[in-house]
């Protein structure tokens, strides 16, 4: 038998444990609202029960049970008998506000989250749970699920905009005259490096398949005589003679092998004057608990990529031919990663 500390200081017994166990069931109660859409027939004000199940085409009684498990989580809140309103984070889960984390919520109720609930086969097999459970890697799998990959990209938008943005306030890019935002996605980086940065020129870079509606989202700020989208592969070059690369979650998403490949591309495309910058969420030192461990967990069983430390960021981009200057922290958890080429 074990013998278990209760002494002053200790947890008493595993209630810290059920109590994470408890937050798992609300989570899950959260995706399955943002799924079926629950928050944008709340949009317009109070509603039963039976009104947001018809709005919905979904059942009644059901419906009901779940608005009835959510008041308390800030999603759902009583508003007199019967009647159900979006509480303060329920806004966030409409469909038709910025910063909206609903499809957040669905990635992870979808293919990711299947991916990390079995996550031990990546501790047993080497490989990635998601590749073992759907015989192909994430972004393989992507490119054949057209849905599942909306639901991704849009994601990975949203959570850009919310997590992504206070660290571009944070870095002082005074002194670059031209950026590449390599993997750009939809350009929000850089979209937004411009608009803060007037004399600036720019470039988004990313597959052939996303960059059409860079284009477009390019256009409607207004842009397109200081921005290029272009496309292509980070694996086999990047866009030359820029002074400025910046790549926002996407050293993250590979191992080091991979993760060079794309860095020592950006070494060999920059101006020697130049700066990488790296948007990362920094591994810290320590026990503390931090997002950056949350995320590697899902790096580990889904992506085979990895969250690193400060350390580890500075050994692979030395081996990429950088050198790392310093680490600009942000009010989100991700910071900026700067490095020059040496």
């Amino acid at each position: 038998m074990v013998d278990v500390d209760v002494s002053a200081g200790a947890p008493a017994g595993p209630q810290p444990l059920f109590e994470r166990i408890f937050a798992f069931m609300e989570t899950t109660a959260i995706m399955a609202a943002a799924e079926i859409g629950l928050a944008d027939p709340l949009a317009g004000g109070p509603r039963t029960a039976a009104e947001v199940a018809a709005a919905l085409g979904a059942d009644e009684r059901a419906v009901g049970r779940l608005l009835r498990d959510l008041t308390g989580t800030g999603v759902i809140e009583t508003a007199g008998p019967g009647r159900f309103a979006l509480g303060p984070q329920g806004q966030f889960l409409r469909s038709d506000v910025p910063h909206s984390a609903r499809a957040l919520y669905r990635m992870f109720s979808g293919p990711l989250g299947r991916g990390m609930l079995g996550g031990e086969a990546a501790l047993v097999k080497g490989a990635t749970a998601f590749e073992e459970i759907f015989g192909a890697g994430i972004f393989d799998y992507m490119a054949d699920h057209p849905g599942d990959a909306s639901v991704f990209n849009t994601a990975m938008v949203d959570m850009g905009m919310t997590v992504g943005t206070p660290p571009i306030h944070a870095y002082d890019f005074s002194g670059v005259s031209r950026l590449v935002d390599v993997g750009g996605g939809h350009g929000q980086l850089a979209r937004e490096v411009l608009r803060l940065y007037p004399g600036m020129q720019g470039v988004v870079y990313d597959r052939p398949g996303v960059i059409a509606e860079t284009r477009g989202e390019i256009e409607r700020d207004g842009l397109g005589d200081r921005c290029e989208a272009l496309a292509g592969d980070f694996f086999e070059s990047v866009p030359p003679g820029r002074d400025c690369y910046a790549l926002r979650y996407i050293i993250h998403d590979w191992d080091d092998e991979a993760a060079g490949t794309i860095l020592r591309h950006c070494r060999e495309a920059i101006t020697p004057d130049g700066r990488l910058l790296l948007f990362e969420i920094v591994m810290p030192e320590g026990d503390g608990l931090h997002p950056a461990k949350g995320m590697d967990w899902v790096m580990l069983a889904c992506v085979s990529g990895q969250e690193r430390t400060e350390a580890e960021h500075a050994a692979l981009l030395a081996r990429a031919g950088f050198r790392l200057t310093r680490v600009v922290p942000s009010s989100s958890p991700m910071s900026v990663v700067e490095a020059v080429p040496v």
